[in-house]
């Protein structure tokens, strides 16, 4: 697994400059990738923690891509066999399937803006 380099601090600090400077949509795709990265590597985290070696932790993950596929096997290597969707609001993870499947669209408009509803706000935990 690489490095983090920037850091969540650093990914809340530019989509709140996106959100600030009226870039709607790219904060919406920085946010989504932001939260999918995070919960990909914390999967990859349980699953070395469950005690598979590395090389076969990175194995397994090149097959969990995408939201769906992670919460489809979160509880099988959770230590409580609890699904994503213990700490993880059922809402929030339909809103993010859900913005995850507007990806496609909002990145084929290139560095076109516009106004999303209801506006994005970014909140910390």
């Amino acid at each position: 697994m690489y490095p983090v380099s920037l850091g969540y601090p650093e990914a809340v600090k530019r989509v709140r400059s996106l959100l600030k400077n009226g870039h709607d949509a790219e904060a919406m795709l920085t946010s989504v990738f932001t939260l999918e990265k995070t919960l990909y590597r914390t999967l990859r985290q349980i699953v070395v923690s469950a005690g598979f070696p590395s090389v076969q932790a990175d194995y397994l993950m090149a097959k969990f891509r995408g939201i769906d596929n992670i919460k489809q096997v979160w509880a099988c290597f959770d230590p409580r066999n609890e699904g994503l969707s213990s700490f993880v609001p059922k809402t929030t993870l339909q809103t993010i399937s859900t913005a995850q499947t507007c990806q496609p669209n909002i990145q084929s408009l290139g560095n076109a803006s516009f106004p999303m509803s209801p506006r994005l706000e970014y909140r910390d935990p």
